[in-house]
């Protein structure tokens, strides 16, 4: 369907339909898809010259971008703690807590 929607050059169609399938597939977490659609959304938008369309679309990738960067974040701390935890042999203490530990 979508490459009839490109044959005949419908993208105002085409447009709807990727903007709507970028907006599912980030509400169910597939973030990758997400971005794919939304940059032919995008696209799309750019080529019929429609402002808000193109707007929307940046917003909507500006979200899906802005929880790809929390989530890569968690899962930058998530390894690091992983990291600390084997290195001190299955047990993480930090610092502070060795310190006082130890004055005691």
């Amino acid at each position: 369907m979508l490459l009839r929607f490109r044959k005949h050059r419908l993208y105002e169609d085409l447009y709807r339909c990727q903007y709507n399938l970028a907006g599912i597939y980030q509400r169910t977490g597939n973030l990758s898809q997400a971005l794919r659609h939304v940059d032919v959304a995008i696209k799309c938008a750019s080529k019929t010259k429609d402002k808000l369309a193109e707007r929307e679309s940046l917003i909507l990738k500006g979200k899906v971008g802005f929880i790809l960067t929390k989530l890569s974040k968690i899962v930058h701390v998530g390894s690091n703690h992983h990291k600390l935890t084997t290195a001190n042999g299955g047990t993480f203490t930090s610092s502070s807590a060795s310190l006082s530990s130890q004055s005691h």
